[in-house]
């Protein structure tokens, strides 16, 4: 059987095949796009996967023995101790063992500027609790970003699906740590707006872009302050 019909056109059959094998292509390109784009999220995901991240305190007890003071010499000066160079402790930051998070909390950021602070951690927005205070301290930051970003932070709360009601997080600032607890999350809509309104009780909200890869909705977890 001839693959042209009369009038030397290819048969519907050959046509068939060729748009079948143009979309096998245009599937494994869109594949290839969005495994490159989501890299890092899936990399985090399988790493959980095999191995979870060992919990630990996020603000461990100081448990250093004290050099001893020198006993002074009669007729000798008596020592001046060096001074110690001490980082800053002062930055803040968001500490979440159970999904390995451990980054950078970037206070007072206007919501409308928001996405040209989440290269450098997590966005507080502005006007909204700070750690510690009655009401809701909103927090957000990427769960993926576009490759060429070349985002350091661009899949920090990518896992943020995994954490369930009693989980720990904890909120650096100020050099003190403020300890929460996920009390329910929830997947809303993009102009589910209610989600930042300030609260009666101390709460922490966390947001970020849900399914990974799409900004279709957002996935929020709920923590209540339990110190």
């Amino acid at each position: 059987m001839s693959k042209y019909n009369k009038r030397g056109k290819p048969s519907f059959g050959k046509r068939l095949r060729r748009l079948l094998l143009a979309g096998v292509i245009f599937a494994c390109l869109f594949l290839i796009v969005m495994a490159v784009g989501n890299f890092m999220a899936v990399k985090q995901e399988v790493a959980y996967t095999l191995s979870p991240p060992i919990l630990v305190n996020a603000a461990p007890a100081d448990t250093s023995t004290p050099e001893p003071t020198p006993t002074p010499i009669p007729g000798q000066p008596t020592p001046v101790p060096t001074p110690v160079a001490v980082p800053n402790s002062d930055e803040s930051r968001v500490i979440i063992a159970k999904i390995g998070v451990n980054t950078p909390l970037i206070m007072d950021v206007p919501g409308e500027i928001t996405e040209q602070f989440l290269n450098k951690g997590v966005a507080h927005l502005q006007g909204s609790a700070y750690p510690g205070q009655t009401g809701n301290v909103f927090v957000t930051g990427h769960s993926s970003d576009y490759p060429w970003h070349f985002n350091k932070y661009a899949s920090v709360f990518a896992l943020l699906p995994k954490l369930s009601g009693g989980d720990d997080i904890t909120l650096q600032y100020h050099n003190q740590y403020f300890h929460y607890k996920v009390s329910s999350t929830e997947i809303v809509t993009p102009d589910r707006l209610d989600i930042i309104n300030n609260t009666a009780t101390p709460v922490v909200t966390l947001m970020t872009c849900y399914p990974i890869g799409t900004t279709q909705k957002r996935f929020v977890v709920h923590a209540r302050l339990v110190n």
